[in-house]
């Protein structure tokens, strides 16, 4: 017969099958386990987590495409500017918000009229041009890869409403987008 931690005696029915008299004196001899207390308070805890991060995770996968268009045109604006340098060039963005896309023409002085590099480049899908500051929805990059009228900014939406501005610095050309 098992004895209890203060030396009674525990009746054979009472010891759970399997359970020797060394496991009911000794702690560590005991099998480990989780209890369901601390199951539901763990599952409890993820749930509550859930609530938290998993909207804040759609927001921001639904914005992503419109960062990566956003950057990709600013990428694409700097190529134009670093290609009028080294061509000793002028280069001309022609943006078409109806269309949500744009063309890119440099100067070829042998025919005194630019010519199309790329023409009809798209903005990414489900992304909005949805606005230019510029005169005709033209940047204008001299030969020294800088707009030769004052800076301005291209407008860039996505399906939810949310913007990402591109503006180009007057004098410098230094692209940024917020």
């Amino acid at each position: 017969m098992m004895r209890s931690a203060v030396g009674r005696r525990i009746p054979p029915w009472l010891v759970a099958p399997g359970r020797s008299a060394r496991a009911e004196r000794d702690p560590a001899a005991r099998p480990s386990a989780f209890t369901m207390l601390e199951m539901v308070m763990v599952i409890v805890i993820v749930a509550i987590l859930a609530m938290v991060i998993v909207p804040r995770l759609g927001t921001s996968l639904s914005t992503l495409p419109l960062y990566g268009e956003a950057d990709k045109l600013r990428s694409r604006i700097r190529e134009m500017q670093s290609r009028a340098v080294m061509g000793n060039k002028a280069y001309k963005i022609i943006f078409y918000p109806t269309n949500d896309n744009y063309t890119v023409q440099y100067w070829d002085a042998g025919s005194s009229s630019y010519v199309n590099y790329e023409v009809g480049v798209v903005i990414g899908n489900h992304i909005d041009l949805a606005s230019t500051s510029y005169t005709s929805d033209t940047v204008v990059l001299d030969r020294f890869g800088s707009p030769d009228q004052d800076g301005g900014t291209i407008v860039l939406q996505n399906v939810s409403g949310t913007t990402r501005t591109l503006t180009v610095a007057a004098g410098t050309g230094h692209v940024s987008v917020q």
